[in-house]
């Protein structure tokens, strides 16, 4: 009778026991896809441009609402980061015009400085 309870009680605790190595595996594989969905809705994309009021592709300054207004436009939510690179004095590169919904050109002027361009922007 004691063989019975010992050998019963040892099967209880194997059946348990693979039950919870199949509850963390499908735990393990929810936290992968939960992993993979928020890579793949992150995106970088580098030396980003837009076509201005002319026709012409340009870079694009930096800027809260120009960095938000190019991930909409690719899909996404909304600008979470980037690097930068600098624009030349005596040249025009692009920001979003809000009041005409459309990229247009500004100019830089010539003030001998580094003048702010989206190198990347990562859009999530």
């Amino acid at each position: 009778m004691l063989k019975a309870k010992v050998l019963a009680l040892a099967v209880s605790c194997v059946v348990s026991t693979v039950s919870l190595s199949h509850v963390a595996k499908a735990e393990d594989h929810a936290a992968q896809v939960d992993v993979a969905k928020m890579a793949a809705a992150e995106r970088s994309f580098y030396y980003p441009q837009r076509m201005n009021q002319y026709g012409r592709t340009d870079y694009i300054f930096i800027d809260a609402t120009n960095g938000t207004q190019f991930c909409k436009e690719e899909g996404y939510n909304n600008s979470v980061g980037g690097s930068i690179l600098c624009g030349e004095d005596e040249s025009s590169y692009i920001t979003f015009d809000w009041y005409q919904q459309q990229w247009v050109s500004k100019s830089t002027g010539s003030k001998n400085q580094c003048y702010p361009l989206y190198r990347t922007i990562t859009c999530r």
